[in-house]
């Protein structure tokens, strides 16, 4: 999700949330590409304090996760996309988003 340009550059804030919990995590970006990065370092993560595995990965139909569905089917792990346009389909990740944005906006006015 594109975001008003922070100080250290980044324009962009990927979000990951666990269905189950209900747990989110935000990563600042300063470019798409590096959400392959970002979700490393959240599957590291979550392998330190859990010791889990991510067992299956939904997602809309964003180009920028291209290459995290090419790493989770090497690593033999469901990658899902929602349909285009249907943003119910992924309405939880909708609402963390739009939480956040609500958040972000606020707390820069």
């Amino acid at each position: 999700m594109e975001m008003p340009i922070a100080k250290d550059g980044s324009r962009y804030v990927i979000t990951f949330t666990d269905d189950y919990s209900r747990g989110s995590w935000a990563y600042a970006m300063r470019w798409k590409h590096e959400a392959l990065q970002k979700f490393r370092q959240l599957e590291a993560w979550v392998h330190r304090q859990f010791g889990a595995q991510i067992k299956r990965f939904l997602t809309d139909n964003g180009r920028e996760y291209l290459p995290i569905g090419t790493h989770l089917e090497t690593q033999g792990v469901e990658f899902d996309t929602s349909p285009p346009y249907c943003k119910g389909q992924n309405g939880l990740a909708e609402r963390t988003n739009r939480t956040i944005r609500e958040r972000i906006n606020t707390l820069l006015s």
